[in-house]
């Protein structure tokens, strides 16, 4: 909720994509019929839209969710969501880790995070941390507890969430959009860039190509 609520007279309407097996908002595999109903509760309208190069996002959206993509975005449908934010649009991305024969594969949406700053490095976080790790679990399975001030983390310091498989997010290089980190790894965490080694023997070892933590998890930033 701190993340998606505006402030308005009317209920929020959040439009959550389709179109590239991302996690359904009603039944099926992966589905986020509980989220969905979660939103309903707290006076969120939710609908799914498909995006594709021929379609904008609907006017009536406030923000375009876009969830747990497991098919890469083509260039067409990621200039849409382009189009949308460079016209005041706001769009939440929640990336899934996709790994094809032993290598993340692009989202297709390094383009749309470099509009906000960032970048999508091809790495897997890795948390060494005796304490954020959680109990009987890989080190790919841990707890993220550090909040950076923002609007959107005013009600979330102090807290901690379970992030699994999850990919680091970092800012672009060159860029005059400098996004906010909101959350972080620890500092003894890296992003593993050889992951089908780790997928293999899930006995993680840092090398000078992977990336120094704290890793940030997530960011948000405004684009002009």
């Amino acid at each position: 909720e701190a993340l998606l609520q505006v402030d308005r007279e009317r209920a929020t309407k959040l439009c959550f994509s389709t179109g590239h097996l991302e996690m359904p908002m009603t039944s099926g595999d992966r589905s986020g019929a509980p989220l969905a109903e979660d939103l309903r509760r707290h006076n969120f309208v939710v609908q799914e839209v498909e995006i594709h190069g021929q379609a904008g996002v609907p006017s009536d959206c406030d923000a375009l969710l876009v969830v747990g993509s497991q098919r890469a975005w083509a260039e067409e449908d990621a200039a849409v969501i382009e189009r949308y934010l460079r016209a005041g649009g706001n769009v939440g991305i929640f990336l899934n880790l996709v790994v094809l024969e032993g290598r993340i594969v692009p989202t297709g949406l390094e383009s749309v995070a470099r509009l906000g700053g960032m970048s999508l490095p091809p790495a897997l976080a890795v948390e060494a941390d005796a304490d954020h790790l959680l109990p009987d679990s890989p080190p790919v399975r841990f707890r993220a507890d550090s909040w950076n001030e923002h609007d959107i983390t005013r009600d979330l310091r102090g807290s901690s969430m379970d992030v699994a498989m999850v990919r680091p997010v970092v800012r672009a290089e060159g860029s005059d959009v400098v996004p906010a980190t909101l959350v972080l790894s620890s500092p003894r965490a890296w992003g593993e860039t050889g992951v089908r080694e780790l997928l293999r023997t899930w006995t993680p070892v840092k090398e000078a190509a992977d990336i120094t933590g704290p890793l940030p998890i997530a960011m948000a930033a405004e684009v002009a």
